[in-house]
């Protein structure tokens, strides 16, 4: 699952800057505002993208839907997340997977799920 807290954090600071002296409630009030409306515009993009496929049929395939597929999350974060907390303000765990990850790889190690 993606962070949630870290996109409504970055939304409000993108409403605190555009409205520096709203109270909390009103910002958060824009936020949400924000977030419904860029909802509602991903699901009729959803929704054009279904038309066309309906419309073309089964030889388009799946690949027109690509763009809507959410990644698998890292497991090396939710290990991360589990031992060091969600709190995205210590840590980017973003980052710091993709260092230990290269320099597991630099070592010539990897990391895997049991049996594989």
């Amino acid at each position: 699952m993606t962070n949630i807290g870290a996109k409504v954090t970055a939304l409000i600071i993108e409403v605190r800057r555009e409205y520096p002296n709203a109270t909390d409630y009103y910002a958060g009030q824009i936020a949400l505002y924000r977030a419904i409306e860029r909802h509602e515009a991903f699901k009729q993009k959803v929704s054009d993208a279904a038309k066309v496929y309906n419309e073309v049929g089964a030889p388009m395939g799946w690949e027109g839907f690509d763009q809507f597929i959410i990644p698998k999350p890292d497991p090396l974060i939710e290990v991360l997340r589990s031992v060091g907390g969600d709190d995205r303000d210590y840590c980017d765990y973003d980052i710091y997977v993709k260092e230990i990850r290269a320099a597991l790889d630099a070592r010539g190690l990897e990391i895997r799920e049991k049996g594989q």
